[in-house]
């Protein structure tokens, strides 16, 4: 289990897949590979261009420049940057000196290793381009197909910043994927 946990964790940049960093990039806008046709693909039906706009309900993410609406149920993590419940939490990194695209080739270069591995356990069920708030931004959504956990990954920034959402869900529904999403997107990010 610890296994499989990091190598989820390695689509947010704590692993660096040196051995596949000569490969070239998947670029892709949607992926969906024959590889793991018995894992449904994950809609989150994350549209092109996305604005938020601060309101009198978001809550400032302690140490950061990112607010956003907090789902009733969850409160804040002890030492970390971000919120939980029972089954859900989602943190937030804020990195400045680090470009967007540094953060969007570890993920393709997670990609190529899965499907070059053919991991079983793990498939990429979701990744999309997108605009947020103006900026260049992705989501990616990685399965554990031997359990219901679930990690969603949202990030944003330009080529002097970037800041990244991560949700991980013990529960794969798309009640829990919605609620993520949902308030991933609600984030308004304070450029100071």
């Amino acid at each position: 289990m610890k296994r499989r946990t990091i190598l989820l964790l390695a689509i947010f940049g704590f692993i660096v897949f040196h051995a596949v960093r000569q490969q070239q990039p998947l670029a892709i806008a949607h992926y969906n590979s024959s590889d793991w046709a018995d894992h449904p693909l994950i809609d989150l039906q994350i549209p092109d261009e996305v604005t938020s706009y601060i309101s009198p309900i978001h809550i400032q993410v302690p140490s950061t420049s990112l607010s956003m609406i907090v789902p009733e149920g969850y409160e804040q993590r002890i030492n970390m940057k971000g919120y939980r419940n029972a089954d859900t939490c989602i943190d937030v990194h804020e990195d400045a000196g680090i470009a967007l695209s540094a953060k969007r080739e570890e993920v393709d270069n997670y990609i190529v290793y899965v499907k070059k591995d053919r991991r079983a356990d793990e498939a990429i069920a979701y990744l999309k381009d997108f605009k947020f708030n103006g900026y260049n931004a992705f989501v990616v959504c990685v399965s554990d197909t031997t359990s219901t956990k679930t990690v969603i990954y949202m990030a944003f920034g330009d080529d002097r910043f970037s800041v990244s959402m991560t949700g991980t869900l013990a529960n794969n529904t798309d009640e829990a994927r919605e609620e993520v999403i949902n308030t991933m997107l609600t984030a308004c990010y304070k450029n100071t």
